[in-house]
């Protein structure tokens, strides 16, 4: 009988770009899998391939506290139809209503995968902060079980986690990011965009350093107002730092930034631009930067974990300090200024790409992951 394997995920859009493949493989490995996860769209794609889909409605306009009470009753009809014997749950708010309710089902095998440590973690001034206190003392009871391991994705956030108590004595394993398809992803064979084109792909939110971006922009328009400065991404309104539209349009207006929306063909978007940028406050470690690497993009972003794990400074592209408008324009004036830097740091972050980011050296780790746990050796 097929292990039934139920993976909890935000939403529908994240599983069908981080995800799938992973599942894919699960599937031609005899798994039956399941997903649940709040459906925005994608459901026809994802049931062609054989995963069973579940609406799991953690997005929304509920209170918080009530929105996740809501979703953990949902949750727990979930796990009462389809039986997990394996759960796979990705990020903090997944691990923690995903633990609990695997520990009230007694869920044999349990993987959490920490994809950034998120909000309270960055927000947070001191250690004794009260959100932060009471995260982790949920965290504990999520993941700190014998039928649990845990992947992390950079190694700031083992070590964090391993400070708080969080994975104390319990099995983890390192797998860097989601991967990437080098085959989907890959230099343009000619460029026909006429100039400079910078572009940040994420959600837009403070976190991702796009006001600071956007104080680069201007500083780099006042010694080269043709560079083209764009956001590939729509504003995440269930994220508390989300910006406000009227932002957007300032800076539109006064012809800094380029606000391209929600990309649905992230390979031809990203052969638009000559430079991707992601000036983030924290990150696993960010997909869009292995999809720019993949591109052949030379990349500016920022000293913190996740994003310093991508690049090597100085030979793929430039990482700078964090929320640093001033240093953050610097890089990009550098590459601005010559084609032939651009070109050098852009076939070095291909290179990078091929050798470390494949998605098939990412798939297969997690499949070994799902073994692990499966037959105990993880214990």
């Amino acid at each position: 009988m097929a292990t039934r394997l139920l993976y909890i995920i935000q939403n529908s859009d994240v599983f069908v770009s981080h995800r799938l493949p992973i599942a894919e493989c699960a599937l031609e490995q005899g798994f039956e899998v399941h997903l649940a996860t709040h459906v925005l769209r994608h459901r026809e794609l994802i049931e062609s391939k054989g995963i069973k889909v579940h609406h799991f409605p953690l997005l929304g306009k509920l209170p918080f506290g009530i929105r996740e009470a809501w979703a953990s009753l949902i949750l727990l009809y979930i796990f009462l139809s389809v039986r997990p014997q394996l759960i796979h749950a990705v990020a903090i708010r997944c691990i923690l209503l995903g633990g609990f309710v695997a520990r009230v089902m007694r869920t044999p095998a349990r993987v959490f995968a920490v994809a950034g440590v998120g909000y309270y973690f960055i927000e947070a001034k001191e250690d004794r902060s009260f959100f932060r206190k009471i995260l982790v003392l949920f965290m504990r009871f999520a993941i700190n079980n014998k039928q649990s391991i845990t992947i992390f994705q950079n190694d700031d956030d083992l070590q964090l986690c391993r400070f708080f108590g969080v994975t104390v004595s319990r099995p983890t394993v390192m797998i860097r990011g989601s991967g990437v398809n080098l085959d989907e992803f890959h230099p343009p064979s000619s460029v026909d965009r006429v100039g400079v084109v910078v572009g940040l792909p994420a959600r837009i939110q403070a976190h991702k350093g796009v006001r600071e971006y956007a104080e680069a922009a201007r500083i780099v328009k006042e010694r080269h107002p043709e560079v083209r400065f764009a956001l590939l991404g729509k504003i995440d309104n269930d994220n508390p730092t989300a910006l406000h539209p009227s932002e957007l349009k300032s800076w539109e207006s006064d012809k800094l930034v380029e606000p391209w929306g929600l990309q649905t063909d992230m390979p031809n978007a990203l052969k638009k631009l000559s430079i991707a940028c992601l000036p983030s406050y924290r990150e696993g470690l960010p997909k869009a930067l292995l999809e720019a690497a993949a591109t052949g993009l030379p990349i500016v972003t920022t000293d913190v974990p996740g994003c310093r794990d991508v690049i090597n400074d100085g030979t793929e592209g430039f990482i700078v300090p964090a929320k640093d408008p001033k240093a953050l324009a610097e890089a990009l004036t550098k590459l601005i200024e010559s084609q032939s830097l651009r070109e050098k740091m852009g076939s070095a972050a291909r290179k990078r790409a091929e050798e470390h980011f494949g998605i098939e050296k990412v798939v297969a780790a997690h499949l070994k992951t799902y073994d692990q746990i499966m037959t105990k050796e993880a214990v």
